[in-house]
């Protein structure tokens, strides 16, 4: 039986632990992001603004995408507690689309949410 110099096991030992040390630094690191994003997305800091923006998510034939409709409700529902008092809807359009991500977020405010005053649109 042979057996390794006492170094050779120093150095496996070290290798080793320093191994362990950063999965679990890692595994630290995932686990505070996280909750640091989960408390955040817990926050809400509405404050009175001039307008309200949505960004554009795709659109089907002018209808909002399930993204693109939660977004939409969202900043209606900050319009009808006053937070701002106008919606401003931005986005483009892919080729081949009839509409832009802004006349499709547009239409579905004006229809949709009635409540919303839909004002105008600007292509």
């Amino acid at each position: 039986m042979t057996s390794r110099p006492p170094g050779q096991l120093r150095v496996r030992r070290i290798i080793g632990r320093t191994a362990l040390a950063l999965v679990v630094l890692g595994v630290l690191y995932v686990g505070v992001t996280f909750v640091q994003v989960w408390w955040a997305s817990r926050q809400d800091d509405a404050q009175p603004a001039d307008a309200i923006g949505v960004m554009g998510a795709a659109q089907y034939d002018g209808r909002p995408s399930p993204v693109f409709e939660a977004r939409l409700d969202h900043a209606a529902e900050l319009y009808a507690e006053g937070i701002a008092p106008v919606i401003v809807v931005t986005g483009g359009k892919q080729e081949g689309d009839r509409v832009t991500q802004g006349v499709a977020g547009f239409e579905y405010l004006r229809h949709e949410r009635e409540h919303v005053g839909a004002r105008g649109v600007d292509q």
